[in-house]
């Protein structure tokens, strides 16, 4: 089960401590606004008692999977009639999540977000703590790409300043204007 839990991205291992993704928050977040008992103590309680009771005698093994069956029904009935309204709710969570990252960073494998402090300062930012870090151009307006960079794969962030032509910049690989791939790049997108 915990193996699936990594395949799909919703945990990771971070200082050797297993730590929830975003995707997994943002799943776990859903789930709970539109089907609260699936995460509910109240739920695995009740699997639990009915063990206790086959482990007693109480009731049998089939008795315990028709109930365990009744309740998956039960949930997969109430998932269906909220899957459309969960799916728009798990697409904006991760939107809002991925905003401002233009790739994955190469060393530690977190996403790279473009960060605006609070004093105007701009600059490319690895998710971990003291890991890569990308200066920008502090003027203009700067708007991420929706492409890759041929060579690095990082998503490419255009420099538009007023009176001058927008140029474009990939944190990793320098101005894009100067890479022998930068036709091959734009035919991309």
């Amino acid at each position: 089960m915990i193996k699936n839990l990594f395949d799909r991205r919703y945990l990771e291992i971070e200082k050797k401590a297993l730590k929830p993704t975003k995707l997994g928050f943002c799943v776990a977040e859903v789930i709970e606004e539109r089907i609260p008992i699936l995460l509910s103590v109240e739920m695995t309680r009740r699997f639990e008692e009915q063990l206790f009771l086959v482990k007693n005698g109480k009731i049998t093994r089939e008795e315990l999977l028709e109930n365990v069956k009744e309740e998956i029904l039960k949930l997969t009935e109430e998932f269906n009639e909220h899957i459309e309204r969960i799916g728009k709710d798990l697409h904006k969570k991760l939107s809002e999540t991925l905003e401002n990252t233009i790739g994955i960073c190469p060393k530690c494998g977190k996403p790279l977000k473009l960060i605006r402090r609070s004093d105007g300062k701009r600059f490319i930012w690895c998710t971990t703590l003291n890991c890569t870090y990308y200066p920008l151009p502090q003027k203009g307006k700067l708007t991420i790409i929706n492409r890759k960079c041929m060579k690095c794969g990082l998503k490419p962030i255009k420099v538009s300043q007023r009176g001058k032509r927008p140029w474009e910049l990939c944190v990793a690989c320098g101005i894009c204007f100067k890479c022998e791939l930068v036709k091959k790049c734009r035919q991309q997108s």
